[in-house]
């Protein structure tokens, strides 16, 4: 990854990053190969000076990335973001029927083997 700019507006630009053959924008974070839309891009030192409008940029915006040395390295989001993102998609039951297994007539004995006896 290369750099345009002067040294207060460092833009990073993406080399070799395929579906990205120009400047990466402001608020524009590159993942996997392609350009994803964001709330807002901040630098560390914004960020931390401003956290809570960078709080409540995720809360009406979405997800803010936070760079460190030009460079991805957070995420803030806001609860409900952050609720969707961990809830799982269904229940076991439901997870172990769409199993690829689901109805193979799997037969499982259980060892009738007692152990060892132990002395306490």
């Amino acid at each position: 990854m290369g750099w345009r700019g002067s040294i207060d507006l460092l833009e990073p630009v993406a080399d070799g990053v395929e579906g990205v053959d120009r400047p990466v924008r402001e608020n524009e974070v590159t993942m996997k190969g392609t350009a994803k839309r964001t709330g807002k891009v901040w630098r560390l030192e914004e960020a931390k000076s401003r956290l809570g409008e960078v709080v409540d940029e995720a809360k009406k915006h979405g997800p803010q990335v936070i760079r460190r040395r030009g460079v991805e390295a957070a995420v803030v989001l806001s609860f409900d973001d952050y609720v969707k993102l961990v809830k799982p998609k269904g229940s076991l039951v439901e997870f172990l029927a769409g199993s690829p297994l689901a109805g193979s007539e799997l037969e499982v004995e259980r060892s009738k083997d007692p152990g060892r006896p132990v002395d306490l």
